[in-house]
């Protein structure tokens, strides 16, 4: 009913040309989408212990269930052609989903030691698999990554470029600080023999005269 009602009402805001069709299609699917994830929003305003099953059911709980039920919905339906393809591309949204999960539960082992430190770590973990697992956020961060992976140089992707910019924006002394102290070693302690050969040199002349 509460969906229905906003669809009429942004039914009126595209008739007056406040928003476009796209945008309206976007709020209502996420309004949809969004719905799945209630009864996790409550773990939003616990300690981060509770707010670690809300990252269980929003970042696998949710989207095994979409997957399972659009596998299905491929599996059973019908053998026309317009009428598979809309379901094949909902279930081609999950496979994408997939990939990202890895890659996202990659960085976020990568980062644990660092999160484990910043308040609030948890929540933002939260909100930021509620925000992937959205169908336009899940097809727009694939595409990043298609795009990423299709370049024909890993030099031009953008995590290759931010590498190399951040190591170039190191101070170039680093290198020239850690050798320093060995040479000065070394000069110190030529300089004691030195003195040590100077010495015996005039002890002989002594001897001499």
């Amino acid at each position: 009913i509460v969906i229905h009602k906003l669809s009429l009402v942004l039914d009126g805001l595209v008739l007056v040309r406040v928003i476009s069709k796209k945008s309206k299609e976007w709020l209502i699917t996420t309004m949809i989408e969004s719905s799945a994830l209630l009864p996790a929003m409550s773990t939003l305003m616990m300690p981060s212990y509770f707010t670690n099953f809300g990252v269980i059911y929003v970042s696998l709980v949710v989207p095994a269930g979409y997957s399972t039920t659009s596998c299905n919905t491929v599996k059973w339906s019908s053998t026309k052609l317009e009428i598979m393809l809309p379901k094949m591309y909902d279930a081609a949204r999950y496979l994408q989903f997939w990939i990202i999960h890895a890659a996202v539960t990659l960085l976020l082992g990568a980062f644990a030691p660092l999160l484990a430190w910043m308040p609030l770590s948890t929540h933002v973990t939260w909100l930021l698999w509620a925000y992937v697992q959205l169908e336009s956020s899940t097809r727009k961060v694939y595409g990043w990554f298609e795009s990423e992976l299709g370049k024909e140089s890993l030099d031009d992707s953008i995590l290759m470029k931010s590498a190399s910019r951040l190591l170039a924006a190191l101070p170039s002394n680093v290198k020239d600080s850690s050798t320093s102290p060995v040479s000065g070693n070394n000069a110190s302690s030529s300089s004691p023999a030195n003195g040590n050969d100077s010495s015996t040199a005039e002890g002989d002349k002594s001897k001499v005269s």
